[in-house]
């Protein structure tokens, strides 16, 4: 995984503006950055806790203090011989105090390092709060795209389920069996069905969306570009980068630190003080009747305390404990940090897992839906037969579809567990979006390409292909396509040819009615899974096989 990059806000706002080019999952994350009240709210809540360093940072400067008065001073004298006597003065007093600290047992140090351990124990906090918030919006733009594919998914089967009531219709009418078109009937009140259901659904989606986001559905939104090589290889991979990156474990580690400078203040009471103090004073009549008086003074100070009743020990005690407290807390919320990663990098590695075995389904599914359209028209197979696969596939879309949303939303969790749900957004290649539009009617397959499993219940063997003596025993074979007609095939494999050039040898292969297109005779695996890279850019289900 490469080097993770952190973006301060500022930075993000100005990446998010400059991707205004449609309702991409960007720019539901730039407007929800820009907008959010409670985001803008934790910039503020940054920048308060930021002022108490500097406060904390003055107690190593100097205290001058300058203080300035006029008055009237009456003295009365009464001797035990003589006459009493009455003076009024009227004068003026002006007296600048200098102090500056020299040494505290590290008080001050400790309220430094309490204040900036608090502020980046509260900005993780924020952080959190933050990535919440984006992660919610991204979910309710999941959730829409969700829906819409759903919705137009069911608008899908009826068109279908619509079509096959008029070939039930007209069957009825020939054989006089009213059958087919009863089952056909009943299909298309579940799709209806479906279709309210996920109507409905869509509605709350789009809803949630406004809700998060703050924007309205413009009608272009579309599944994001998932960086599949920015997750981790393993879960133990991606468990320490959470151990180290994760927001929840480094604000408790900042609590530890802040904890710790708190004791450090308190263990200062057990310390000496040291201060240089300087003072001038300025008097005109009021220290000496009808005199000007100047006084300057300078002085180091220490102040020492023997005995406070032990309430210094205590308040030490006490801190200390608080200190084991958030010890233990910390290995309470890495716990929970760990379990949420491995849930969210599990749903995500399943999820993968779910949509490649759920994707082949449904191209075998198709081929099988040809097949089983010819069958009936030849009188071979059942009216039922057709519908019930029709029936599985819709089904099975759907169930992509949510598969497909489980799997984004774990992808974008995985982000949030590292603290950098932003960056992976707003680096992503996800800059345009094209209306969503409902999928095209499913016809029958008309061109017979077998998937890399189908290609391999049709060879003699797997493990050992038909060879002729261009093939080199030892060597990797990639077997990319499979038709009926030859001329296909050939097709395939002139296209083939211009894609990975005239340095690979490529033939013909048949294998029990299809005829292969392979590429043959790779000195090594490295070699063929280069090859198979190249074509599974033409052809998906591209695999290798070792010739024995």
């Amino acid at each position: 995984m490469g080097k993770k990059i952190k973006l301060s806000f500022p930075a993000i706002l100005f990446l998010g503006a400059s991707l205004m080019q449609g309702q991409t999952i960007k720019e539901v994350v730039e407007h929800t950055i820009s907008n959010n009240p409670k985001i803008m709210a934790t910039v503020k809540n940054n920048e308060a806790y930021r002022l108490y360093i500097d406060e904390a940072e003055g107690g190593y400067l100097p205290k001058l203090d300058l203080t300035a008065y006029v008055g009237v001073k009456n003295t009365k004298t009464n001797p035990d011989a003589g006459n009493n006597t009455s003076t009024t003065d009227r004068g003026y007093n002006a007296q600048l105090d200098f102090e500056q600290l020299i040494y505290d047992g590290g008080l001050t140090t400790g309220q430094i390092d309490e204040a900036q351990f608090r502020y980046s124990s509260n900005k993780y906090l924020n952080d959190s709060i933050v990535d919440d918030i984006i992660y919610d919006s991204l979910d309710s733009y999941l959730n829409l795209v969700k829906y819409k594919n759903r919705v137009a998914v069911a608008n899908e089967s009826l068109i279908v389920y619509n079509e096959y009531f008029q070939t039930a219709k007209e069957t009825a009418e020939i054989s006089g069996i009213a059958l087919h078109e009863s089952q056909v009937n009943a299909k298309i009140h579940y799709a209806n069905n479906k279709l309210y259901q996920d109507t409905n659904n869509l509605l709350r989606a789009t809803s949630s969306f406004k809700k998060n986001v703050g924007i309205d559905d413009d009608g272009k939104s579309c599944r994001p570009n998932l960086d599949v090589k920015a997750i981790p290889a393993t879960l133990k991979e991606y468990i320490d980068q959470v151990l180290l990156s994760s927001p929840k474990i480094l604000e408790q580690v900042e609590n530890i630190k802040e904890q710790r400078a708190i004791l450090n203040q308190s263990d200062a009471a057990f310390f000496p003080t040291l201060k240089f103090k300087a003072q001038g004073i300025y008097d005109k009549s009021l220290v000496t009747t009808d005199e000007q008086t100047n006084v300057y003074s300078a002085r180091i100070e220490l102040t020492y305390n023997l005995l406070n009743g032990g309430s210094d020990k205590a308040q030490s005690a006490r801190e200390k404990a608080f200190l084991a407290e958030s010890q233990k807390t910390l290995d309470t919320v890495t716990a929970e940090v760990i379990d949420e990663a491995t849930s969210a990098y599990n749903a995500y590695a399943y999820a993968k897992k779910r949509e490649a075995e759920l994707s082949k389904y449904i191209t075998d599914n198709q081929e099988i839906l040809g097949y089983y359209k010819d069958q009936f028209e030849g009188g071979t197979r059942t009216f039922i037969d057709v519908l019930n696969i029709e029936r599985d596939l819709i089904s099975a879309k759907e169930e992509l579809i949510d598969i497909q949303y489980d799997l984004d939303s774990a992808y974008f969790n995985i982000f949030k567990n590292l603290g950098t749900i932003k960056e992976s957004v707003l680096s992503s290649n996800n800059d345009t979006c094209t209306e969503t539009k409902m999928p095209a009617k499913a016809e029958p397959v008309k061109e017979e390409v077998a998937s890399e499993e189908v290609q391999a219940l049709l060879a003699d063997d797997t493990a050992k292909p038909a060879q002729t003596e261009e093939m080199i025993v030892g060597t990797y074979a990639v077997y990319f396509v499979a038709h009926k007609d030859i001329a296909d095939t050939q097709k395939a494999i002139d296209k083939m040819q211009e894609a990975v050039g005239p340095d690979y040898k490529i033939k013909v292969e048949p294998a029990r009615g299809l005829q292969s297109g392979v590429i043959y005779n790779l000195e090594d695996m490295k070699t063929a899974k280069e090859v198979r890279a190249m074509a599974r850019k033409l052809y998906a289900d591209s695999y290798i096989i070792k010739v024995k």
